[in-house]
């Protein structure tokens, strides 16, 4: 599904579902080979992983949802350089006030 980040002062929208993730409720986010992936998704979604072929990086964030459990969304992005970064020093600003 093809979605739109914004990165707002206080929390990351996701307008397409629409997700509103507060800053402080974000655990990690990183960048994720495809091998990496290539394991998870067989974990998740069985023998259709291999399906995926993609050779790059992908970014996993890591929040805790408003009823408290942990979501791992994937999000294969064309700036992840500047947009990994970006998130990561706002989830430690958020932890720091």
């Amino acid at each position: 599904m093809k979605v739109h980040i914004n990165l707002m002062p206080n929390y990351l929208e996701i307008q397409e579902f629409p997700a509103f993730i507060p800053y402080e409720n974000i655990i990690n986010v990183q960048s994720m080979s495809q091998e990496k992936l290539s394991a998870m998704r067989l974990l998740l979604v069985g023998i259709f992983a291999f399906a995926w072929k993609k050779k790059k990086q992908f970014m996993v964030l890591t929040y805790k949802d408003d009823a408290g459990i942990e979501q791992n969304p994937v999000f294969d992005m064309k700036k992840i350089e500047e947009v990994q970064p970006a998130i990561y020093r706002k989830m430690i600003a958020a932890r720091q006030k």
